[in-house]
């Protein structure tokens, strides 16, 4: 990755140039606040993330083995490969599950 004075090089370089699409591959929540900032310095495309793909296909397009495809367990395939990721599957996401249904019913409880 970069760090924060050439981030903002970047930013401004993307930013000139214009593109229609930017795509994101630095890992969550890097990635979204790239394009956030992106966005709030006046650019006007769309961006994608794309999470680990860019470093989990670096080596083979094949990342993972195909019992775990086979079996649809990538989530703990990454948390084997990506230790990191055991937090953000464990707590954060459901967390985020917990937040987003309070939001849910606060809102259908305000709107009558």
């Amino acid at each position: 990755y970069f760090n924060c004075e050439e981030r903002t090089k970047i930013l401004n370089e993307i930013y000139l140039i214009n593109p229609d699409c930017v795509v994101c591959g630095m890992g969550t929540p890097l990635q979204e606040d790239f394009l956030i900032d992106l966005q709030n310095i006046g650019w006007k495309g769309v961006g994608y993330t794309c999470g680990g793909f860019l470093h989990q296909t670096a080596d083979d397009i094949q990342y993972y083995p195909n019992l775990v495809n086979k079996f649809s367990l990538r989530a703990f395939y990454r948390m084997y490969d990506e230790p990191k990721l055991i937090s953000r599957y464990l707590i954060d996401y459901p967390k985020a599950i917990f937040i987003i249904l309070y939001d849910i019913i606060k809102f259908k409880i305000v709107k009558k």
